[in-house]
């Protein structure tokens, strides 16, 4: 990783690598983002079907 940055910091010049470094975190935030929102359906969607198949369970309904 430090070789990375020792090639970036010779070839790019701190503005440059201040715009870099606000697009990564731009885009890490992004993801974040996104990454929660999928957990979140995803959650919203197990609770679902866990309650529609309790439904099911308690009223002696079969499911379908």
């Amino acid at each position: 990783m430090w070789i990375l940055s020792a090639y970036l910091r010779s070839r790019l010049s701190r503005d440059q690598l201040e715009s870099l470094l606000i697009e990564r975190t731009f885009a890490r935030q992004k993801l974040s983002q996104r990454l929660l929102k999928l957990q979140d359906e995803e959650r919203r969607k197990i609770a679902r079907d866990l309650h529609d198949c309790t439904g099911q369970t308690l009223s002696g309904s079969p499911r379908g």
